[in-house]
């Protein structure tokens, strides 16, 4: 699994991090700006493209068109077990630059099925491929990506993500064996 920390929605223990705490609706600790740049900075300022009537003063990207040597997916890891409440639904959510440097509007784009407390217990991993976005449902293309986590039933008195966009999930190389130490371009 390929791991870039800076795609990283809710830190992860292994890295030094602190598994975001998820007892009520909420999203998720960290935003993901395409740009780098941060909200409320414009990228146009840094980022210029096009000339004449097809420059573009706002700068956004679509995740879920990637392809080598995978598209990118959403992993979320059960830091703690959930207690208490009925079921959480993972969303990806996008948003489009305001105009300002900040999120305009969350759309969701793809979420997850109700997932059950019972499956909900430390260690267990959730996948979600991210999808191509509607950039109609958008309005335009996205630069600004987010977790939102929906509780249902009562809320949890514990329960905790971690999460991020990765490239070969675990899924990806489920009954591949490599020998010796070696790997070979598996295609």
């Amino acid at each position: 699994m390929l791991f870039d920390n800076s795609l990283v929605f809710d830190p992860f223990s292994f890295n030094g991090g602190t598994p975001t705490a998820i007892t009520a609706s909420a999203a998720s600790a960290n935003v993901y700006d395409i740009t780098g740049l941060g909200s409320g900075v414009n990228a146009s300022t840094y980022i210029q493209y096009g000339q004449g009537a097809h420059a573009a003063a706002v700068f956004g990207d679509d995740y879920g068109l990637g392809s080598f040597p995978d598209k990118p997916t959403l992993f979320a890891l059960v830091a703690t077990t959930f207690l208490t409440c009925t079921s959480v639904i993972i969303a990806i959510q996008a948003a489009i630059d305001n105009g300002s440097g900040s999120p305009g509007s969350w759309v969701t784009i793809g979420q997850t099925s109700a997932i059950p407390v019972a499956s909900l217990t430390a260690g267990a991993a959730f996948q979600l491929p991210l999808p191509a976005v509607n950039n109609a449902l958008v309005g335009g293309n996205p630069r600004f990506y987010r977790l939102y986590y929906t509780v249902a039933g009562s809320n949890a008195t514990a329960g905790a993500f971690s999460s991020a966009i990765v490239l070969g999930a675990w899924s990806t190389f489920a009954g591949v064996t490599v020998n010796n130490n070696y790997a070979d371009w598996i295609g």
